[in-house]
């Protein structure tokens, strides 16, 4: 997955960072930037149901070091990527009022991502899209 993001950033505008985001002191390391795009996670439903507690670390434990890393960087412009597994089984059309009822591991972990960037954005005034 590495390589298919990295051919579509534009080194002029933009860096890719590898990097796993369970090393909270490596992500400090990494210098200031203008806004970080949060791509990475474990999105596999069956990784999540075979392993929930890595899934859970990379996925929640994660996207909190990335929140402390802006946080503490003073990074104001974050985009996090979610997904439709937050919603679970829902049949019907996915709008801005659906009910978020995750049925997975992953689905869990990515609502809970969400409601970490909610916090961080009050708290914090970080500006926070999420995809």
């Amino acid at each position: 997955l590495y390589s298919n993001i990295k051919t579509f950033v534009d080194s002029k505008k933009a860096k890719f960072i590898k990097c796993d985001i369970r090393n909270f002191k490596k992500i400090m390391d990494l210098p200031k930037v203008d806004a970080v795009i949060h791509l990475a996670a474990i999105a596999s439903v069956v990784e999540s149901i075979n392993n929930p507690i890595f899934v859970n670390d990379v996925n929640v434990n994660g996207t909190l070091n990335i929140l402390e890393f802006c946080r503490k960087k003073k990074i104001k412009k974050l985009v996090f990527t979610s997904s439709a597994a937050i919603y679970g089984d829902y049949e019907k059309t996915i709008t801005e009022i659906t009910p978020a009822i995750p049925t997975t591991v992953y689905g869990a972990t990515k609502l809970t991502g969400e409601q970490y960037c909610k916090i961080y954005s009050n708290l914090f005034d970080i500006n926070i899209t999420v995809k």
